[in-house]
């Protein structure tokens, strides 16, 4: 068996995933594109003061559903890291 297939297998799933990593100025450009479509496929048109609310509510809900998640990521963890009740441990909790 020739370790090149194997070594070239392993460079294609790095240059795999490497293209699927995005700037924050494409995430921004996706994510604006993203927000276009929403408003779009609701019949409003670019340039409209109706458009310009639907983007401004698109953009605002995205960033209460972002706050969220990241209020529940900071729960699961301080719960994990046993920050929420001293010194947590997990034996007393489920009854061992």
């Amino acid at each position: 068996m020739h370790p090149f297939p194997l070594a070239a297998l392993v460079g294609l799933g790095f240059a795999l995933a490497a293209g699927g990593c995005m700037t924050r100025e494409q995430l921004a450009q996706k994510n604006a594109q993203q927000v276009d479509e929403i408003c779009a496929a609701h019949g409003l048109q670019p340039g409209t003061q109706a458009y310009t609310n639907c983007r401004a509510k698109v953009v605002e809900k995205q960033q209460q559903d972002e706050a969220r998640r990241q209020a529940d990521w900071e729960s699961t963890a301080a719960i994990a890291t046993g920050a929420n009740s001293g010194n947590f441990n997990m034996s007393h909790s489920i009854g061992f």
